[in-house]
């Protein structure tokens, strides 16, 4: 019975055209070596590109100083790189609040404070009294 099994050859059929867009599809397979280094390359190109158009759009000197120092630094400890880069962001953070509030005090002022004690509907329709309501 072993030897009928062997003996069986399979029969393969030619394929249709519909399945020959497989081998259209067909991308060679490429090392991982070769792999990385064409990404190696890619970064380094579009690092390249992504600085000179930065340098183009910044007028300013400010936003180019302060990322010179976000990039790896061989006699400073991750530690202190990562420690100086949240010292940085909370600054930016605090800035933010900061100018946050200011520009809620400006509303706050504006607001005058006689007009706080109308409701927003009188507000809305301008409605103001003259003469105060009279009680017994």
């Amino acid at each position: 019975m072993e030897t009928e099994n062997r003996a069986k050859k399979r029969v393969y059929s030619e394929k249709s055209a519909s399945e020959g867009s497989e081998d259209d599809d067909y991308v060679p397979y490429v090392p991982v070596k070769i792999r990385k280094q064409q990404m190696l390359q890619k970064v380094m190109r579009l690092r390249g590109k992504g600085l000179t158009e930065e340098e183009q759009k910044d007028s300013g000197g400010e936003q180019k100083d302060e990322d010179e120092g976000l990039g790896p630094r061989s006699n400073v400890s991750l530690l202190d790189q990562h420690q100086h880069l949240k010292e940085k962001a909370e600054a930016r953070k605090e800035s933010a609040k900061e100018k946050q509030l200011k520009e809620e005090e400006k509303i706050l002022e504006s607001v005058a404070e006689g007009r706080a004690l109308m409701s927003v509907k009188e507000m809305a329709k301008g409605i103001t009294y003259e003469d105060p309501i009279k009680t017994r």
